[in-house]
C-alpha cells in the first residue's frame, strides 16, 4: 500500500466520524465526551472541537491509571485548551481496598461498577439540568465493545435524560 492510498484511506474515516459528529452535535444543547487518553479518545476529543471547542471531555478517574497517562492528560489538556473535567469515585483506592479488597482482581465487575460506571453516570445526570438532554460521545475499539468484530473503532453515541 502506498503512502497516497493510506492517506486516502484515513481521510475517508475521518471524514465518516466528522459526519457523524455534525448530526450528533449539531441543534443539541449540552454534549459531552468521554475520554481515556488512548489514541481512538484523542482523535475524537480533537476532532469534536472542530464542532464545539469547549465541549466537556470527562476523564474518569479511576485512581489506576499509569502516572504516564496522568502526564499525558495533563499536556493534551493544556496544549488544546480541553474542558477536562475529572470523574472521581466516591471512595479513594485506599479506602475501596481497606473496605473490599483488591476488587479489581477478585471481582473487576465490581470495580469498574464502583470507579467508572457510577462516577460518569453521576457526572452525566448533572449535565442534564433544566430539562435538557446531554449528548454523550465515547469511541469504542475492536475487543471493547464486547462482540468480538473486527471493525476497528466504533462512535458510540446516547443521549441521556
Amino acid at each position: 500500500m502506498t503512502l497516497a492510498q493510506i492517506s486516502g484511506e484515513v481521510e475517508v474515516k475521518l471524514n465518516r466520524v466528522r459526519t457523524i459528529l455534525a448530526r450528533e452535535l449539531t441543534g443539541v444543547h449540552q454534549a459531552c465526551l468521554t475520554c481515556s487518553f488512548q489514541a481512538e479518545d484523542v482523535l475524537l476529543a480533537k476532532l469534536s472541537q472542530e464542532y464545539d471547542p469547549a465541549i466537556p471531555v470527562l476523564f474518569l478517574d479511576t485512581g489506576y491509571h499509569f502516572a504516564e497517562t496522568y502526564t499525558y492528560r495533563d499536556r493534551i489538556a493544556r496544549e488544546w485548551r480541553l474542558n477536562l473535567i475529572n470523574l472521581l469515585p466516591e471512595k479513594t483506592v485506599a479506602e475501596q481496598e481497606t473496605e473490599r479488597g483488591l476488587l479489581y482482581q477478585s471481582a473487576p465487575d465490581q470495580c469498574c461498577k464502583l470507579r467508572k460506571v457510577e462516577p460518569d453516570v453521576y457526572k452525566r445526570q448533572g449535565l442534564t439540568t433544566a430539562g435538557r438532554s446531554a449528548q454523550t460521545l465515547a469511541s469504542i475499539c475492536q475487543g471493547q465493545s464486547g462482540q468480538g468484530q473486527d471493525d476497528g473503532c466504533l462512535l458510540y453515541t446516547s443521549r441521556c435524560v
